[in-house]
């Protein structure tokens, strides 16, 4: 077995340099801009969240829905995957991208005519978030929530 004594390598290198540092974090920028996260109720048990996503750069990972009983209360993850910047409709007009995400009733224990809080994360790769909202929507008959 072959043996190198590191002492006889180098007398330049300090192996304990920096050591005291605390490590630098990658600082990835906001990875979007959400204009209009809006809802609407669907067959009085549904929820059809809406948003429109401008400006995002290289570092977007995609979007993940949460919802709570109250605009205080503990949010819950909605969906089971995240949700792709590639889901999301082309805008031509606009230049944004238009997306749409459906919470089911039936899945997600939502009542009619009790009132549930939604919010819209964004993640980017360094793992950072930002959350929009909460918007407020009430299980009404459709076209009640807009």
């Amino acid at each position: 077995m072959n043996r190198v004594d590191l002492t006889t390598i180098s007398d330049d290198i300090d192996l304990t340099d920096n050591w005291d540092e605390e490590p630098k974090d990658i600082n990835y920028p906001t990875a979007v801009t959400i204009d209009g996260f809006e809802a609407e109720t669907i067959k009085f048990k549904d929820v059809l969240l809406k948003w429109t996503a401008t400006d995002w750069d290289e570092y977007l990972e995609g979007f993940n829905v949460y919802m709570a009983p109250s605009a205080d209360g503990i949010k819950t993850k909605v969906n089971d995957a995240l949700i792709l910047p590639g889901e999301g409709v082309f805008d031509f007009e606009t230049g944004a991208f238009d997306f749409e995400f459906l919470v089911r009733g039936g899945q997600n224990g939502l009542l009619p005519f009790h009132t549930y809080y939604f919010w819209l994360e964004d993640v980017n790769q360094g793992g950072i978030t930002n959350l929009t909202g909460p918007i407020e929507v009430t299980l009404t008959p459709p076209g009640k929530n807009k």
